[in-house]
């Protein structure tokens, strides 16, 4: 599926790679393309690619996406959540510009990482953001 997501159940079902791939387009408007394996980002006129970091596994990277919604004029609602025995926490996070908002863009996943990058992606993609539109497959 990739980045041609285009519907909120679509996105909330990226994940690894692909999903990366979708933030790196939709909440950074960097273009990607893979290599092999290898997932590159680039920005013209730059001929020289590099990694595409791991927003949805590394939460370094992750916590950035937040950061960059919030430049963009999105707050943030997240509930994290410890089950007894379990290695990584679950959470439900949600981003939006108005109470409304972070209701109807709320996104769960198993790891907090997984769930920013969802939910932002779902944030933008609500709002019809031209970028996001274009990165989706949308006419943006």
């Amino acid at each position: 599926m990739g980045v041609a997501a285009v519907t909120h159940e679509q996105i909330i079902e990226l994940d690894g790679r692909e999903l990366d791939a979708a933030v790196h387009e939709g909440v950074y408007g960097v273009p990607v393309h893979w290599v092999g394996k290898a997932l590159i980002g680039h920005e013209e006129p730059i001929a020289q690619g590099y990694m595409v970091p791991h927003y949805s596994r590394d939460m370094d990277w992750a916590w950035d996406v937040v950061l960059r919604m919030a430049r963009l004029g999105y707050g943030m609602e997240m509930h994290v959540d410890m089950p007894a025995g379990e290695a990584l926490p679950s959470a439900e996070v949600s981003f939006g510009r108005t109470r409304t908002d972070l209701a109807r863009n709320r996104c769960s996943a198993d790891d907090v990482a997984t769930a920013i990058c969802r939910a932002a992606l779902v944030a933008l993609w609500e709002d019809g953001l031209p970028g996001t539109q274009v990165a989706f497959g949308g006419e943006g």
